[in-house]
């Protein structure tokens, strides 16, 4: 820069000079900041002398001031290579212009190696009586990541439903490291950092992140993204057999195949699905309908089973009442079960236990006799005989109170023989058959008013039971019986009493 505004004269040239012993006509100039002695003189023309030097003062050049410094590296960045890298500096000033290296000193941070990826600081100070003035300033110097090639994710399973696990791992990249794994909806399918996924339930889609970083090198990633299904289960649903009972409801059970519900799950499906035989008649292997709205689950896709089958038992006809097991001997057939009836079956009897008739049976005499009793079910199949009953019925002999013994004749006459009347025996009017008795005659020969004696005992076994009792008869004194009639005798006389 010229440090003066050029002087003039007309009788001389005007020099200039820096310290005051060479002058030149040249206006004298500086270049650094600083403060510059200017002396001048005249240089006289043909008419007039040299001036001596006359010093003008001082002339400063002030520091660029310089409000904020460029700083520049070369290169501008480097990608890691494993080496320590310091870039050069350059520093311009407001208007590009490079500020010389002398000007100013570039410090680099020692707090870090310079060999990692990052941002690595250089601070420019300018240093004291220079050319330019400005604020310590910094700037970072960045050691980039190394490339890296694709990474991809593999072992993909081609469906993924609820309860799955599975392994993914990743191929590609340029450098091996860790991979850290990341799931955006964990609720729905999460992965650990063994690339190990768990899918809690339905739903997505869920991406999964593979990420992998290695010191020095550029951070790659992996996605992939899927949407996880139901697993589709069905339940074990068997219809129960039952006995006929008018209608057409089946019980069932439910159960799960086992495996099938996974982590502690469970689905109630009592009272959701009903079963229906499709009548209510007795049959067997009878097709059972399932119904029934099935729950919604974000798990588990439930599908009905097939229909199943059961059968429908008859049911027995049943009896009521009991037969009286005592009756007592009246003379004539008595029914031998009585006081029941049967319910959906008609009453039917047997002697033997074998073969049923329906006709009552019947007996007369006292005695114990065994009989068998059912219900024999109605013809329609929806019953069952009942069970059979077996009884004994007692027919008791009938106890006799007023034992009448009726004698024909009631008196003889004496004959020396023994005498033995008719003997009719009644309970009060009622004939009693002799072979239910047996009659005894004692002092029954000689002459007696009522002496004569019958007896009558009970048969035991018999139809009647009554206690002994004795009745008399009288034998009167009879004339005297002639065995041989007196015969005349033809006698000859011979003078003696004959006879």
């Amino acid at each position: 820069q010229a440090l003066v505004i050029a002087g003039s004269s007309t009788e001389g040239t005007m020099e200039y000079s820096l310290d005051n012993i060479t002058y030149s006509a040249s206006l004298p100039t500086g270049t650094n900041a600083g403060d510059y002695e200017v002396w001048y003189r005249m240089k006289g023309d043909s008419n007039h002398n040299d001036t001596a030097g006359t010093k003008l003062g001082t002339v400063t050049i002030d520091p660029q001031t310089v409000d904020t410094p460029i700083i520049e590296f070369t290169p501008n960045n480097i990608e890691y290579d494993g080496k320590m890298h310091k870039p050069a500096v350059t520093v311009k000033d407001n208007e590009g212009r490079v500020i010389p290296g002398t000007e100013y000193e570039a410090t680099y941070d020692s707090a870090t190696d310079w060999i990692s990826v990052g941002a690595h600081k250089v601070t420019v100070t300018d240093k004291d009586g220079g050319n330019y003035t400005f604020s310590e300033t910094e700037r970072d110097f960045t050691i980039l990541p190394a490339g890296q090639g694709a990474l991809s994710i593999v072992n993909q399973p081609g469906k993924v439903q609820y309860g799955d696990s599975f392994t993914l791992a990743v191929s590609g990249g340029t450098v091996a490291g860790a991979v850290t794994w990341t799931s955006d909806k964990s609720d729905i399918a999460s992965i650990d950092q063994s690339g190990l996924v768990t899918v809690h339930k339905s739903g997505g889609p869920v991406t999964v992140t593979a990420e992998r970083t290695v010191a020095g090198y550029e951070t790659v990633t992996a996605t992939w993204t899927f949407s996880a299904g139901k697993k589709s289960v069905t339940p074990i649903v068997t219809a129960r057999d039952k006995v006929f009972d008018g209608t057409d409801r089946a019980d069932l059970d439910i159960t799960w195949q086992s495996g099938d519900l996974l982590n502690g799950d469970t689905i109630d499906l009592d009272g959701v699905l009903s079963g229906k035989f499709n009548d209510a008649n007795v049959g067997t292997d009878k097709t059972v309908t399932i119904t029934g709205t099935l729950p919604s689950d974000d798990r588990y896709d439930i599908k009905l089973p097939p229909f199943p089958t059961a059968s429908i038992t008859p049911k027995a006809a049943s009896l009521t009442g009991a037969t009286n097991p005592e009756l007592i001997y009246n003379g004539n057939p008595q029914p031998l079960v009585s006081g029941v009836t049967a319910t959906n079956g008609t009453l039917a009897y047997s002697r033997n236990g074998t073969y049923y008739t329906l006709s009552v049976p019947k007996e007369t005499n006292a005695g114990t006799y065994t009989v068998w009793y059912k219900a024999q079910a109605d013809a329609d199949g929806n019953y069952k005989d009942s069970p059979a009953v077996g009884v004994e019925v007692t027919i008791k002999p009938k106890e006799v109170t007023n034992l009448v013994i009726e004698l024909s004749p009631k008196s003889f006459e004496y004959d020396g023989t023994a005498k033995e009347p008719d003997v009719v025996v009644k309970d009060s009017s009622t004939v009693i058959p002799s072979s239910e008795y047996t009659v005894k005659y004692s002092n029954n020969i000689n002459v007696g008013t009522d002496t004569a004696k019958v007896t009558v005992t009970d048969n035991p076994g018999g139809n009647y039971s009554f206690t002994e009792k004795t009745a008399t008869f009288t034998i009167k004194a009879g004339a005297p019986a002639v065995t041989a009639e007196p015969e005349p005798r033809n006698l000859n006389y011979n003078g003696r009493e004959q006879t």
